[in-house]
């Protein structure tokens, strides 16, 4: 070997490690959809002999209801949905993973094995590609055009993501590929005669496989039989005929229901599942052209591809490797456009089309070969710079977007699309620049189409139909966590009742200590603390001017310090139970003992005529609409457990000290000092009882029976105590 031959190897080498390392690193992963269950096939072939799943039904190390699961069909026992040939081609990898002590019972082996096999997949299938590219063309030209079209497609999105039954079909298709370039060089004086026999009589081995894996294969062997049609050989091109006729009529008497006679292990391979189903022009229009799921949108280089191969279209008769290309490309891409969920239900971009790549391969390099002998030098830069522009762009949407942000594998969820499938071709969503704050967006668009009118004075809880929730994790057991330091919630408030002031209750918890402010319609009105995760209630007031009548009105919270813990790194910030406004009435006249929304802190439940505090401080929110020009006093009326002292705040300035004895309710009437009264104001009054004690039986520490608080304007002949 010399040593430009082992300098050229070693990058090669470097070349697929780092392919494979960047299918196998990749943090966003499809192990856990479709593509899972496969390998613990394989381990059952391997451990009972079958392809059922029975014998794992009852083991509490199986991961998977098998009674339930959507990749499991009853039939004749529980079955593998998928065609078999990802579970049996997979046998001596998992073979291997056995000797060493991992079990695909066990499921993060499972999806561990998974990963490598399919970062195996990646890197063997850019190797095949580059050696069926180099029959055709130069090394660089080879590895430019293999690079882009592996990186920047599905071929590395999809197939380095999970061990879908694409992996194992477009790692045989892509073994065609290679057969049939070398095949034809070969008949071109390229290479020798007997290496094309060979490679001819590989090609049913390799596309029987693919077929194996995943019936779409088919299609290319439809292709196949096309080009075999004009082989100098007739005995060849006779046999392809009568197996083309032969395949067409199986096909057209499948659709009649003439094939029930295939085992239950293999319905998956049936040719009924080519019968045609959807509205051909919208799958067409949507596979090839939706912002989510376009092919030429998601892999724009080609554009380029079938412009050129648009330029040579009556070529295709004389040319006829080009023609298999094109016969695959079209049979396939009529294939999935034919079917109801053409957009491939939970995916990332024109997933259906992975297993076509390597004819896009192949036909980029048959009009490259083709475009570099007839242009002259200026059209050739001009076509490689568009092309390596637009193939760029393709590897960040694969490469990056693909394999390297969560945001586009979720996008799928939340509205559901194959539910809600216009979100397929909304251009104001598109799949390949999915964020936080699109997807954040988008939901908050969608929730708008069924949000009904708020009514002031309902208490509306975490989850909620009544209110949007921008920025917070989907709802858990009792409550919904906020996401990020800027939480906000959305209502659409009906007519507004005539009162001097709203409250605004949270009712809440945090894992740490939570002082966040409150804005409503971009203004501030105060902030509110949250420590433990025992929840609180917490009341600001809001001006009315602030809230929009027959409108939109935004809660934004923002919390300066939201952080997980160890098991949970998401970044938690309050745990909401409720939330509501509640409208002053025009009436208001003192908090009694059974208004629970005015008791903030420090205070239990409404007992029979009183409510107890609980510890050595309590805190009440009274709220203020107008104000008077006359002093306010404040009545507070209570009882207690012997003797208790009380000193009593408002707003931090201090009233008195009061001194309360006995059971009996007393009542304390304090003259306020002028000024500390504001209107539309929730003033807070804090009740310190430092001898609050804790009664045998008790598991509170007793303060005041608290029945009664009244802050109003003073009588002129009434006299404070």
């Amino acid at each position: 070997m010399t040593f430009a031959s082992a300098r050229r190897l070693a990058g090669h080498a470097v070349l697929l490690s780092g392919v494979f390392a960047l299918a196998l690193l990749s943090p966003v992963e499809t192990v856990d959809s479709d593509p899972a269950i496969a390998l613990l096939v394989s381990q059952s072939l391997l451990d009972h002999h079958t392809l059922r799943l029975d014998a794992y039904r009852d083991d509490p190390a199986c991961a998977y209801d098998l009674e339930s699961d959507y990749r499991i069909r009853k039939r004749g026992g529980h079955l593998y949905y998928y065609a078999p040939g990802v579970p049996i081609l997979s046998l001596p990898f998992v073979w291997v993973a056995n000797r060493f002590g991992f079990h695909m019972l066990d499921q993060a082996t499972e999806q561990a094995t998974q990963n490598v096999l399919s970062a195996l997949c990646c890197a063997a299938i850019f190797w095949l590609l580059y050696l069926a590219c180099r029959s055709i063309l130069e090394p660089a030209a080879s590895l430019i055009i293999v690079g882009i079209s592996v990186l920047g497609s599905p071929l590395i999105s999809t197939v380095g993501a999970g061990l879908w039954s694409s992996d194992y079909a477009t790692l045989f298709l892509s073994l065609t590929v290679l057969c049939l370039a070398r095949y034809d060089a070969a008949r071109n004086g390229v290479g020798s005669r007997n290496a094309a026999s060979l490679f001819l009589y590989l090609l049913p081995i390799a596309l029987g496989a693919a077929f194996f894996a995943r019936p779409s294969a088919g299609f290319a062997i439809l292709a196949l039989l096309i080009y075999l049609l004009g082989e100098p050989d007739r005995r060849i091109a006779r046999g392809a005929a009568g197996i083309l006729v032969l395949g067409c009529i199986t096909i057209l008497a499948s659709w009649s229901g003439w094939m029930r006679w295939i085992p239950a292990s293999f319905y998956y391979l049936s040719p009924t599942r080519l019968y045609p189903e959807g509205r051909l022009a919208e799958g067409l229009a949507g596979a090839l052209w939706s912002p989510s799921r376009g092919l030429l949108v998601f892999c724009p280089f080609l554009i380029l591809v079938l412009a050129g191969a648009a330029w040579r279209i009556f070529d295709w008769r004389r040319q006829r490797l080009l023609r298999f290309a094109l016969v695959w490309i079209v049979l396939h891409t009529l294939g999935v456009a034919s079917r109801t969920v053409w957009w491939g239900g939970y995916s990332y971009g024109p997933r259906l089309f992975t297993e076509l790549m390597p004819a896009f391969v192949l036909l980029t390099a048959l009009l490259w070969h083709h475009f570099s002998k007839v242009l002259t030098t200026t059209p050739r830069t001009v076509i490689a710079t568009l092309y390596m522009i637009f193939g760029l762009l393709a590897i960040a949407i694969h490469s990056y977007q693909g394999l390297f942000n969560p945001a586009t594998r979720r996008w799928n969820e939340r509205p559901d699309v194959d539910i809600y499938r216009s979100y397929l071709v909304d251009w104001r969503y598109p799949q390949f620049a999915a964020s936080e704050a699109l997807l954040e967006n988008r939901i908050v668009n969608f929730q708008r189409r069924t949000l009904g009118t708020y009514a002031i004075g309902k208490e509306l809880n975490f989850n909620s139909s009544d209110a949007l929730f921008r920025a917070w994790y989907p709802p858990e057991n009792d409550w919904r966590w906020s996401r990020g330091p800027s939480p906000a919630i959305l209502l659409k408030l009906g007519a507004l009742p005539d009162t001097p002031l709203y409250l605004l209750s949270l009712h809440a918890g945090s894992l740490t200590p939570q002082d966040l402010t409150v804005e409503i319609n971009g203004i501030t009105v105060g902030s509110a603390f949250f420590n433990g995760f025992n929840t609180s209630w917490q009341l600001l007031a809001v001006d009315p001017a602030l809230l929009r009548p027959l409108a939109e009105n935004t809660i934004q919270l923002t919390i300066p310090d939201p952080a997980g813990t160890a098991e949970d790194p998401r970044q938690l910030g309050i745990a909401l139970r409720s939330f509501g406004f509640d409208a002053l009435p025009s009436d208001f006249a003192g908090i009694t003992y059974r208004a629970d929304t005015y008791f903030v802190q420090g205070f239990s439940g409404a007992e029979s005529g009183w409510r107890w505090t609980d510890g050595p401080e309590a805190i009440i929110g009274y709220p203020i609409g107008y104000v008077s020009d006359t002093p306010y006093v404040l009545e507070l009326t209570a009882g207690t457990l012997g003797r208790q002292q009380v000193q009593l705040t408002l707003d931090g300035h201090s009233l008195a000290d009061l001194m309360f004895e006995g059971f009996e309710p007393t009542t304390h009437r304090l003259e306020i000092p002028p000024g500390l009264i504001r209107p539309t104001t929730l003033h807070q009054i804090r009740l310190v009882t430092p001898d609050a004690v804790m009664p045998a039986g008790e598991t509170r520490r007793l303060g005041l029976a608290f029945v009664s608080l009244v802050i109003a304007p003073a009588d002129k002949n009434s006299a404070s105590t």
